[in-house]
């Protein structure tokens, strides 16, 4: 992967390339194509104007060359976060404790290896990121951010919730209510 880096605050910032504009003749007249990174596959595309071609390799002499006109970066924001450990498994991912560096905080990231579901599960899966953007309750833990990294994986950043989430807790009880004080102390909290 073609990478840049970028200081801010004398932090350094990575960025990876994922799309490159081509531009080919004169000013007044020309063509465009476009060289693009697939995210869910991890290849390199060229895009013209009546076919799209897997570029071999991920070559770097065939993505960016001479024609280059406008280069596409994203931020590497997996550099963000310190890994702490993990905090859970599912059938399509892993739970991670993560504290944000420039933030001093604690998060959960849950990753989820697009390489291993199919067509299906990942567009239920951005879906599910598509609500979460969108909810906005005090019940509700809350969504952050969301990226792919270079192994190809969703990363969906949530608040961190350090007491636990209410599932767990449901099944410690072992069919036992809980207790109307403790009850009473979650609502108002």
């Amino acid at each position: 992967s073609q990478s840049s880096n970028y200081f801010e605050n004398n932090t350094l910032i990575k960025y990876d390339l994922f799309a490159v504009s081509n531009h080919y003749g004169e000013l007044e007249y020309g063509h465009y194509d476009a060289n693009c990174l697939n995210f869910t596959d991890g290849q390199w595309y060229n895009f013209n104007d009546k076919k799209v071609e897997l570029i071999e390799d991920n070559n770097p002499d065939i993505i960016v060359t001479k024609n280059a006109y406008v280069l596409f970066y994203r931020q590497k924001k997996m550099e963000n976060y310190e890994f702490l450990g993990n905090i859970g498994q599912g059938m399509s991912g892993k739970v991670y404790k993560v504290k944000h560096k420039k933030e001093n905080k604690f998060y959960a990231i849950k990753k989820l290896n697009f390489n291993e579901i199919n067509e299906k599960e990942r567009i239920a899966i951005q879906d599910e990121v598509n609500l979460l953007k969108q909810l906005k309750h005090p019940n509700i833990v809350t969504y952050k951010d969301s990226f792919f990294d270079e192994e190809n994986c969703l990363n969906i950043v949530m608040v961190f919730c350090e007491m636990g989430d209410m599932y767990t807790k449901i099944r410690k009880q072992k069919g036992e209510y809980f207790p109307e004080e403790t009850i009473l102390l979650w609502i108002d909290s």
